[in-house]
């Protein structure tokens, strides 16, 4: 399911702005992890996928083209990642980002990632990766830049998309991320597991 929205906006003000505009932004939910059907799992960390969500990738094809991915890096939106591009060498055509800020804003067990060593252990395909885009503690909610509070949520939404505007020069972007980020993030319904939300970013009338 794709959702489009249009969103005008005036980046005039930036004051190192890379980007040529329009550029497409496309929000994804996870597909179905074991939180989302079993509430026992809500009180397990970071979570995997249930099967239906794993099989969710196979059935499911990204067709528009792409320039980046950036993903959170909980177990469920990097399988995401592998289950949606199971084709490893158009996988690998796409460069891949990890992103601190796009982590659940929950302080539960579920919505709490791996420390960057055990993600490394599960993902060594992604080893390299892991360790150029996350620090030491990423994962820890008690640090301020990423506890559950209503301004440091509404910081850390802006301060991602500060650096989508102001360093990142690619014009179509897949954000693979949770239901409380996008919620808070664009400002509307929760989406369903695998939804995706497109809007074009643009400062002038498409």
């Amino acid at each position: 399911m794709i959702t489009i929205v249009i969103v005008i906006m005036n980046l005039t003000n930036s004051k190192q702005k890379t980007q040529d505009f329009p550029q497409i932004i496309y929000y994804m939910r996870h597909f179905q992890a074991k939180h989302n059907v079993d509430g026992k799992y809500l009180q397990v960390l970071d979570p995997d996928l249930t099967e239906f969500g794993f099989q969710q990738g196979f059935h499911m094809t990204f067709n528009d083209e792409l320039d980046l991915i950036i993903c959170s890096p909980l177990s469920r939106t990097i399988q995401t990642y592998l289950s949606l591009f199971h084709d490893v060498q158009k996988r690998q055509r796409i460069p891949f980002m990890l992103d601190a800020d796009l982590q659940e804003i929950g302080e539960i067990p579920a919505d709490t990632a791996r420390s960057k060593e055990q993600l490394k252990q599960k993902f060594p395909e992604l080893s390299s990766i892991i360790d150029r885009d996350l620090v030491e503690g990423f994962n820890d909610k008690n640090n301020s830049l990423y506890k559950n509070s209503l301004e440091n949520v509404k910081q850390r939404i802006s301060r991602f998309h500060q650096r989508l505007w102001e360093q990142r020069k690619e014009k179509h972007i897949l954000i693979i991320t949770h239901a409380g980020w996008l919620t808070r993030a664009l400002n509307q319904r929760e989406p369903s597991n695998g939804e995706i939300i497109k809007k074009i970013y643009t400062n002038s009338v498409v």
